[in-house]
């Protein structure tokens, strides 16, 4: 599996696993499953521009979101999280965030389908 990609990375996740691959497996699939409710959750804000809901979201993905290491993600979380209001930042973040977690999804599955067999 490669390690690195353009848009996210699993090296943090090689390094504190020692390259268990049923720890990765399971790191990826959980990523994956959440993925999907995150990109509901964001696109629902998108059109209701509740910045506390936003914030909640934002505060349940951050983890696993900067462990992947998802490109834009940390400066999209930042403002986010220093914002008290929904403005064209937030919005334009949260956009990224969308657009960013849709690419990567297919990837990710294709990655977990090729596991172990490089």
């Amino acid at each position: 599996m490669k390690l690195q990609h353009n848009l996210y990375s699993y090296q943090y996740l090689f390094k504190i696993s020692s390259t268990s691959p049923v720890f990765i497996k399971k790191m990826i699939t959980l990523f994956l499953n959440s993925l999907a409710e995150y990109i509901i959750d964001l696109d629902r804000l998108v059109t209701t521009k509740d910045i506390t809901d936003l914030q909640k979201i934002i505060h349940k993905l951050k983890p696993s979101v900067l462990s992947l290491e998802v490109q834009g993600a940390k400066e999209v979380i930042a403002v986010i999280d220093e914002t008290k209001t929904w403005n064209d930042d937030v919005q334009a973040g949260v956009e990224r965030l969308l657009h960013t977690f849709r690419q990567i999804q297919p990837m990710m599955l294709q990655d977990l389908e090729n596991f172990g067999e490089e």
